[in-house]
């Protein structure tokens, strides 16, 4: 069985932001993607998420959701682990600025598994990205789909 879990961010939570940042872009990945933020370099990433915030006078939120898809023992290549992770990521609407990595297996976290982080407001018109467990179950269920394996949620409180 695969796992997402699901965190979400708190207020004054910008160090947390931005060690995940770094953490998700660091040498170990396989591969990272996203949708509008410069996903190659942590500072730009980190600054263009800031304005979108300012921009929408949301700065005091720090608002951001990971996403952390693991995949059970059976999922061992990594192209596969990229696929899957990159089809999850491409459920968040475009009007939310995003981004993945896909880390390899190591002692500290088990199996192949990918983070995705949502900054939750929208670039469109500031609203909150949908982190309601209704909605998150339903995106369990399309990543249960794209894995064609059973999917389990997770929902944590924070970061």
């Amino acid at each position: 069985m695969d796992v997402l879990k699901v965190m979400k961010a708190q207020s004054g939570d910008a160090e947390h932001r931005e060690n995940l940042v770094r953490y998700m872009l660091d040498d170990r990945k396989l591969d990272c993607g996203g949708k509008g933020v410069n996903y190659t370099d942590p500072e730009q990433a980190i600054a263009q998420m800031d304005y979108v915030a300012k921009y929408f006078d949301k700065e005091h939120r720090c608002p951001f959701a990971q996403l952390i898809l693991s995949f059970d023992r059976s999922v061992t290549d990594q192209d596969e682990a990229i696929d899957f992770v990159k089809q999850a990521a491409d459920q968040i609407p475009d009007e939310f600025q995003s981004m993945y990595c896909v880390h390899d297996r190591d002692e500290e976290s088990g199996g192949l598994h990918g983070h995705i982080m949502v900054n939750t407001i929208s670039t469109k018109d500031g609203r909150q990205f949908d982190t309601s467990k209704e909605h998150l179950e339903q995106l369990t269920l399309k990543i249960s789909e794209i894995t064609s394996n059973e999917t389990s949620l997770i929902l944590g409180r924070k970061t």
